[in-house]
């Protein structure tokens, strides 16, 4: 059978959760210790492309960046792939919950601006 011995009341009250927690749901959220910036890719400064990618990352309990997606597919693909890259080497501080470093799901921001 699945489940085992966890299923309904325990369950729910135990709430074993292993996955990536939300923000709101922890309670010191993972803090950016080290951000690596963006290269600008020459194609995308020659073609003029500019915007902010918005990424949805998993930290996990070693404050490392282990999932990555794009949450604004509108912007150019040369762009996202560029802010996935850096966001890939960003490091954190974990998030805590209930004195443990928990995985934890967070939004990223990563502007390309021509100066």
């Amino acid at each position: 059978a699945m489940g085992g011995k966890n299923d309904g009341k325990d369950g729910d009250r135990i709430r074993r959760h292993t996955g990536p927690y939300r923000e709101s749901e922890v309670d010191r959220p993972a803090r950016a210790v080290s951000k690596t910036v963006p290269v600008y890719p020459r194609r995308a400064r020659r073609k003029g492309l500019q915007g902010t990618v918005i990424l949805e990352i998993t930290v996990n309990t070693d404050g490392r960046v282990t999932e990555i997606r794009v949450l604004n597919p509108d912007i150019s693909k040369i762009l996202s792939d560029a802010a996935v890259k850096a966001v890939g080497r960003w490091r954190y501080m974990p998030a805590v919950l209930n004195g443990s470093p928990v995985a934890c799901r967070k939004t990223a921001h990563v502007e390309f601006q021509l100066k």
